[in-house]
């Protein structure tokens, strides 16, 4: 072998070397907590988006029990805020004050507000810190336990109740408002909306719905479901949740529905008493948490991360005893989420590939 092909070879061990060495490399978590929030049982930092760029938002507790939002810059750096109107009464309940649920690539955050008459409503912030309500007209009042989320031209979808039920909307960059329900639905809430427009979320009568991008809907549910719960959709149109065949008994089974139609189970490996998806990014990788019956973490419900391949990883944040709750995953593989530890104080993490 002359001098040529033997630093070719070699240079080819360094490079294969260095490849497995990289597939070996753990993923990284660091925890965070905003420094106004409240250290009491409870309390603390709840991370619920993350954009391409890094930047998470959420909100936190503070000490009186009242909610604020915050944006954590990839820098680490928070601004706090709260929406013009949220109430600030100590020990309310239901809690008042203002969380951020979904941040898009330029910045703009969306989430709720509640006021002091205990009315939830849907607010905008602009990327210069502005705060706008964004009630659709004739809504009597929104609910923070369902998503509201904003995709990367803008156009945010949530839900809002009136005398008649509790409906989808969509509001497009210059504010126009669209209602909708899938047919038959008086009771729909809105999970999911991708870079294309396509809708998908769950209705009154417990099945899951993709509204596609001219309007039309198409309901569905896993075989054997008796309740559907739809949690997400994919770039592709994926679309990511959990059933019960059970509503006594469970336990929650997970499915993933692909763009023509298809459905599979996507439990994390031998876990039977349930396993949540919460997000999908445009790989076509899913997170969520499942039930943990594997020593250390054994009793608890810890992270999880599938690849597109079906490879499934388990994953805690230190400290974590209790919940991993993993809520948004950007393009890069990057995670965030919250946690509460041993004292029941919650937490976000960042967990990095």
């Amino acid at each position: 072998m002359n001098r040529p092909q033997v630093w070719k070879a070699v240079g080819l061990t360094i490079l294969a070397c260095g490849l497995q060495l990289y597939g070996q490399q753990k993923a990284t978590i660091i925890t965070f907590d905003d420094p106004a929030a409240g250290t009491g049982q409870y309390q603390g930092t709840f991370a619920t988006t993350i954009n391409p760029g890094g930047v998470i938002a959420g909100y936190y507790l503070d000490v009186n029990n009242v909610y604020h939002g915050f944006v954590r810059a990839s820098d680490g750096s928070f601004a706090n805020f709260d929406a013009p109107g949220a109430g600030n009464l100590p020990n309310a309940y239901p809690i008042q004050g203002t969380q951020a649920f979904s941040i898009n690539p330029a910045l703009v955050v969306v989430g709720y507000y509640t006021d002091t008459n205990s009315i939830t409503h849907c607010f905008l912030r602009a990327p210069n810190g502005t705060i706008t309500n964004i009630d659709p007209p004739g809504s009597v009042g929104s609910s923070n336990q369902f998503p509201i989320v904003i995709n990367s031209a803008g156009v945010v979808v949530g839900s809002f109740g009136d005398q008649n039920g509790f409906h989808g909307f969509l509001r497009t960059p210059g504010g126009t408002f669209i209602s909708f329900d899938p047919p038959n639905s008086s009771f729909t809430v809105p999970s999911g909306i991708n870079s294309k427009g396509a809708i998908a979320g769950t209705t009154g009568s417990i099945q899951g719905f993709l509204r596609n991008t001219n309007g039309t809907f198409v309901t569905f549910n896993p075989p054997g479901s008796a309740y559907t719960v739809v949690n997400g959709i994919g770039s592709l149109g994926e679309i990511i949740g959990w059933y019960e065949a059970n509503l006594i008994t469970g336990p929650p089974y997970s499915f993933l529905r692909t763009p023509e139609g298809a459905l599979m189970n996507i439990d994390f490996p031998g876990s039977s008493l349930g396993t949540f998806p919460y997000a999908i990014n445009p790989a076509g990788t899913i997170i969520g948490n499942y039930f943990n019956t594997t020593p250390p973490a054994q009793g608890q419900y810890s992270g999880f991360v599938r690849t597109a391949k079906g490879i499934y990883t388990s994953f805690d944040p230190p400290g974590s005893t209790n919940t991993t709750a993993p809520t948004a995953i950007n393009p890069a593989g990057v995670i965030t989420g919250s946690y509460p530890d041993a004292n029941f104080i919650n937490h976000g993490f960042l967990r990095s590939p």
